[in-house]
């Protein structure tokens, strides 16, 4: 069977609607308020180790801002976060990233003036921050540290098909190619949970079917769970072994792939029609 298909088949996703506990990634009653405004209101998630869970909702139901605050970029008024048990709900995105925590963003953030290979070692700079430190001291344990993360790197790039694209500047590569460059840069972190915002925006049918390919491997290849954020429902349901829904920052439907796409609820809210599989 394909990596696709195991997924569809198999995946043991557990629904934000149960218990969190045991779960390498949790979070309970999550709110955020922006003014008057609630942007996340008691939303929950689990998600178990090695596994793919996917968060949609119509725009502007609050799916990036729950990345926001499970990523650390925005703080949480209300509930807790845990990663494999500890309480990471006070911490910052720094500290988070450093526990195992990363993710991509749905408009690309590469620097497009550097070649691929820099970009992934700039995504690396949680693990190698004691270079300058160590390069102001100088000596042999800061020259091996820089080969080690190249190593990382390259090995990276190789295993998502980039390597004859390392030396090129980010910003000549198509769309596509650059969205691998975003999530090759978290990967090379050796992240826990990767949060995926949006993968496949602005890709096309072959873009799209590289990118499931790519998702579904993670969890194995890279001993890693992952939330994905995304609108392209043929993705979701090929990846992802539990869907939660949000509307309006609330949470609406928990279930699989196969449930909750053709629930009248999700229908009603966001689809328009039910997605058979």
């Amino acid at each position: 069977m394909t990596a696709t298909a195991q997924r569809m088949d198999g995946g043991t996703g557990v629904l934000a609607a149960e218990s969190t506990a045991g779960h390498l990634l949790s979070a309970t009653g999550l709110v955020k308020r922006f003014g008057g405004l609630i942007a996340v209101d008691g939303v929950d998630l689990a998600v178990p180790a090695n596994d793919i869970v996917g968060i949609i909702g119509p725009n502007g139901a609050g799916k990036t801002t729950l990345l926001n605050m499970l990523s650390g970029a925005l703080a949480v008024d209300e509930g807790t976060i845990r990663l494999d048990g500890v309480d990471i709900t006070q911490r910052n995105a720094a500290s988070r990233a450093a526990l195992g925590l990363r993710r991509t963003f749905q408009n690309i953030r590469l620097f497009g003036g550097m070649t691929v290979l820099e970009n992934v070692l700039v995504g690396m700079h949680v693990q190698t921050r004691g270079w300058i430190a160590g390069g102001i001291i100088g000596g042999w344990g800061v020259a091996r540290a820089e080969r080690a993360a190249v190593e990382t790197a390259a090995t990276v790039l190789t295993t998502l098909g980039l390597e004859s694209c390392a030396n090129s500047l980010a910003g000549s590569l198509s769309y596509g190619q650059q969205r691998r460059v975003e999530i090759a840069r978290a990967l090379a972190s050796s992240p826990r949970v990767l949060l995926l915002d949006e993968p496949a925006a602005g890709l096309n049918s072959a873009e799209k079917r590289e990118a499931t390919e790519l998702i579904c491997s993670l969890p194995e290849r890279y001993g890693l769970s992952v939330v994905l954020v995304e609108h392209d429902m043929d993705l979701v349901s090929d990846t992802c072994s539990a869907i939660s829904v949000i509307e309006y920052g609330r949470p609406l439907c928990d279930g699989r792939p196969a449930e909750v796409l053709n629930d009248q609820r999700v229908i009603d809210a966001y689809l328009g029609t039910a997605v058979v599989r």
